[in-house]
C-alpha cells in the first residue's frame, strides 16, 4: 500500500472525515489576463492614453471583437463542476480508483457505463456490492496488507463521496428513494461485517496542558530540534490552534510575511507580552469567508 493509500485509509477512518468545500479557492481575476494577453496589454499598457482608447473602442477598453470572439468560444462546462477541498479531492479520487478497479476486474465493464447504469436502472444493486467488495479488501494493489473497514462511520464515508463521485460522473445528483434505500443496505452490511459504531472521543485538552505541553516543548533534552528555532514554531502552531474553530490546513500555509508582532505593557508590572497578529492579505487569501 503506497504512502498515498495510507493517508486516504487514514482518512476514511476518521470519524468526521470531511466532505466540505468550504476552503475552496475564489478564482482569480488573473486567469482572465493569462487567457487573454492581448487584453492584459491593452489595459496595463503605460504608454496608452486611456482618453483615446475609450474614444476608439466606444468607452471601452477592450474592442466589441474581443467580447464577439469570447462568447462564441466561451466553455461554460468548467464552471458546472463544483470546487472541492484537497481532503475531499484525495477521498473521491480514491473513490473513483477503486470504483474503476471493482467495474474493471470484477464487472469487466466501463466504470462511466456504470455510473449510468445506476442512474437509468435505479437500482442499489452495484453500489452495494461495490460497497461490500471494499469491506472484504485484504490486500492492496501493491500487495500489502490492507487495514480494513472497521468502523460504521468509515463506511457511510466511503458512501457519501461515493454519491460525489457519481454526481460529477452523470451530472446529476442521485435518486433520493435510492439514497433511502441505500441506507438500509448500509446498516444491513454493518450488521454482516460486525462494523463498530463506536466514537473516538476527542482528549479534552485545557489551557493549563497546553501551558505545560508549551514549557516541555521549549525546555526537553529528551526530543532534538534540527534547528532551535523549530521549538518555537511548535510553540507557534499549537497557540495559534487551541482556539475553538481554528483551521489546520489553513494556519499551516501561513509565513512570517503574514504575521506582525507586536509588545504590550503588562498592566500589572509583569514583563510585556507579545501580541501576534495576522496580516490582512493571509485573513482574506487563506481563511476566507467562514459562518459563525
Amino acid at each position: 500500500m503506497s504512502d498515498n493509500e495510507s493517508y486516504t485509509d487514514k482518512l476514511f477512518d476518521g470519524e468526521d472525515a470531511s466532505i466540505s468545500d468550504a476552503e475552496t479557492v475564489i478564482t482569480s481575476p488573473d486567469l482572465l489576463r493569462e487567457e487573454n494577453p492581448d487584453a492584459e496589454k491593452a489595459i496595463e499598457c503605460d504608454d496608452a492614453d486611456i482618453e483615446d482608447l475609450t474614444h476608439l473602442f466606444g468607452g471601452n477598453a477592450l474592442p466589441p471583437e474581443y467580447y464577439q470572439g469570447t462568447i462564441e468560444g466561451f466553455d461554460d462546462g468548467k464552471y458546472k463542476k463544483r470546487s472541492y477541498s484537497d481532503g475531499m479531492k484525495i477521498l473521491k479520487h480514491l473513490c473513483e480508483d477503486l470504483w474503476g478497479e471493482f467495474c474493471t476486474t470484477i464487472l469487466k465493464r466501463d466504470p462511466q457505463e456504470c455510473f449510468e447504469n445506476i442512474h437509468e436502472e435505479s437500482s442499489i444493486r452495484l453500489p452495494y456490492k461495490f460497497l461490500e467488495w471494499r469491506l472484504n479488501q485484504r490486500i492492496g494493489r501493491d500487495g500489502r496488507r490492507l487495514k480494513g473497514v472497521k468502523k460504521f462511520s468509515s463506511l457511510l464515508t466511503y458512501w457519501k463521496v461515493f454519491c460525489i463521485a457519481f454526481k460529477d460522473a452523470v451530472g446529476e445528483k442521485l435518486d433520493p428513494q435510492l439514497g433511502q434505500s441505500m441506507q438500509n443496505g448500509l446498516t444491513e452490511l454493518a450488521t454482516k461485517y460486525a462494523l463498530s459504531y463506536e466514537k473516538r472521543m476527542n482528549r479534552c485538552m485545557s489551557i493549563d496542558d497546553l501551558k505545560d505541553q508549551n514549557q516541555t516543548t521549549i525546555a526537553t533534552t529528551e526530543k532534538s530540534f534540527i534547528l532551535g528555532e523549530m521549538r518555537v514554531l511548535a510553540v507557534l502552531y499549537t497557540l495559534l490552534l487551541s482556539p475553538a474553530g481554528s483551521r489546520p490546513m489553513s494556519i499551516l500555509k501561513m509565513t512570517f510575511g503574514d504575521l506582525s508582532f507586536a509588545k504590550a505593557r503588562d498592566p500589572e508590572g509583569g514583563p510585556h507580552q507579545i501580541l501576534i497578529r495576522f496580516s490582512l492579505r493571509f485573513t482574506k487569501t487563506w481563511l476566507g469567508p467562514k459562518a459563525t
